[in-house]
């Protein structure tokens, strides 16, 4: 026995010919987004590893330079940090030698 197909058949409804036999088309499925990305991100990943096997000197350069990258620009990011708690710091430490001048 069959399996009972869900979806939607939709007529030709708009046909000039008002003897024509309706023509049915085959049912419109809706795959959920979320599965839809998910086969995306393997056939990304998929397509990655293919070029990793393929191409290995290519590939382990640009890993040495994408760390790199990610490596200065994490240390920009921290040191930029330093810099702004270095300020607060500097900000509250005058306002608390403001407010024991006032008292």
């Amino acid at each position: 026995m069959r399996r009972v197909v869900t979806g939607e058949e939709l007529a030709q409804l708009y046909n000039p010919d008002p003897f024509a036999m309706p023509r049915w088309r085959s049912p419109v499925y809706r795959t959920p987004l979320g599965i839809i990305l998910a086969v995306k991100f393997a056939r990304l990943l998929g397509w990655i590893a293919r070029l990793i096997f393929r191409h290995p000197l290519a590939a382990s350069v640009l890993a040495v330079f994408a760390t790199l990258g990610l490596t200065m620009l994490i240390a920009r990011s921290a040191e930029g940090n330093q810099a702004e708690v270095q300020r607060l710091v500097e900000e509250v430490k005058t306002l608390v030698d403001q407010l024991h001048k006032q008292v």
